[in-house]
């Protein structure tokens, strides 16, 4: 449960750096609209977009966006649901990044939500990877979150599917 100012900081490790594939999945609670708050991300707490990123955010909407190598670009390494995230709902959120099939993924509730074709390697840093907040400690999510998986490989749509079942 956060508040919109706690975050969990798990230590940097190499299991971290993922440079080829990546999925992130939680199921995320808004307690209120959220813009710019963090729910995944590896990177510095030091006005930095970080490695890879999952964040509740764009401007004034509360949209799921999925960043990789610090972009804030869209079809850069940025992607952008095109669900917007309603308060007090529960939503199961995964993204995913294959750099082999050259695509970035949003699923919300196991439905494909959004796809951008990016093929770059994921950067690698010494940054811890926090949950609940990203850039600065001031965006921080004012929700909750629940079964936070980090994989080192893409869940298929199948997969994705079945992560998202089991938990609801």
């Amino acid at each position: 449960n956060f508040a919109g100012s706690q975050y969990v900081t798990v230590p940097d490790h190499a299991a971290l750096d993922m440079t080829d594939d990546l999925t992130l999945s939680t199921w995320v609670y808004m307690n209120s609209a959220n813009t710019n708050n963090g729910i995944i991300y590896k990177g510095s707490l030091a006005s930095s977009q970080g490695v890879y990123s999952l964040i509740v955010g764009n401007g004034s909407i509360s949209k799921v966006l999925f960043r990789l190598n610090g972009s804030i670009s869209e079809d850069s390494g940025q992607l952008t649901s095109a669900t917007t995230l309603s308060a007090a709902t529960w939503y199961h959120v995964i993204a995913t990044y294959s750099k082999s099939l050259g695509k970035m993924r949003i699923y919300i509730n196991g439905v494909l939500d959004g796809e951008n074709s990016y093929s770059t390697s994921i950067s690698t840093d010494a940054n811890n990877l926090y949950l609940g907040c990203y850039y600065s400690s001031s965006f921080c999510l004012n929700g909750r979150m629940d079964q936070i998986k980090v994989y080192n490989f893409a869940l298929s749509p199948s997969e994705v599917l079945v992560d998202a079942n089991a938990g609801s």
